[in-house]
């Protein structure tokens, strides 16, 4: 009997942090379908495309995402802090949804700036998610869970990348950008409906029971 009200307890504290690692995970995928969509997109792009471009414009369409994550890098540390990191979230990925389909309404508009915008924004919402989602994961999971959960970062990353290289395989590149542009806003909905806040340097890890009950009311 003590057996299963233990059992039914750790259940009961790891499923809510699990939930909310999951979601705060997949800004990573983003990010990851960001960096694989030149493997799959390029190519599909020099055969496809109606507009000229030359190979140094491919080059820097490449190259822009890691740009913008530079600059999304440093600019997301003020949201957080007046925001909180699950704000900060949310709006990273309208910045990621912005991104994938200024790129894919690239095969009507037919301008390469609107590649370069549209990369430059992924590139921006990437660098948001690097710290914002590996320190909301870290904050709002236990110190016992902290470890393994902290890891679905980077499995996300890479699961991002390798579904962009599939997915790349059936579709022209800007079906690309529209169908990982359709996925943030999925994640944006879970967000919005994900209870938790990570309070950072202000929670009491003393208290986590209490912490842990909260995360789904």
């Amino acid at each position: 009997m003590k057996m299963g009200t233990r059992m039914k307890d750790n259940f009961t504290n790891l499923f809510p942090q699990l939930v909310v690692a999951i979601w705060g995970s997949w800004g990573y995928f983003c990010m990851g379908s960001v960096r694989g969509r030149s493997s799959p997109g390029i190519p599909s792009q020099n055969s496809t495309m109606d507009f000229d471009m030359s190979p140094s414009d491919l080059q820097w369409i490449s190259s822009f995402p890691m740009l913008g994550a530079i600059l999304g890098s440093l600019f997301i540390n003020k949201p957080m802090e007046y925001y909180g990191r699950k704000k900060a979230l949310v709006g990273h990925y309208v910045v990621f949804i912005c991104g994938f389909f200024i790129s894919g309404f690239t095969h009507f508009g037919e301008h390469k700036s609107m590649l370069y915008i549209g990369r430059f924004l992924m590139g921006i919402a990437a660098g948001c998610t690097t710290p914002a989602a590996q320190i909301y994961v870290s904050e709002c999971a236990s110190p016992s869970l902290r470890g393994w959960m902290g890891s679905l970062t980077a499995s996300s990353l890479v699961l991002g990348v390798w579904t962009t290289y599939i997915v790349g395989i059936f579709v022209e590149w800007h079906v690309l950008a529209w169908i990982f542009g359709c996925l943030p806003i999925l994640f944006l909905c879970g967000g919005l409906t994900c209870k938790r806040k990570s309070k950072g340097s202000r929670n009491t890890w003393n208290a986590w029971p209490t912490t842990t009950a909260s995360l789904l009311k």
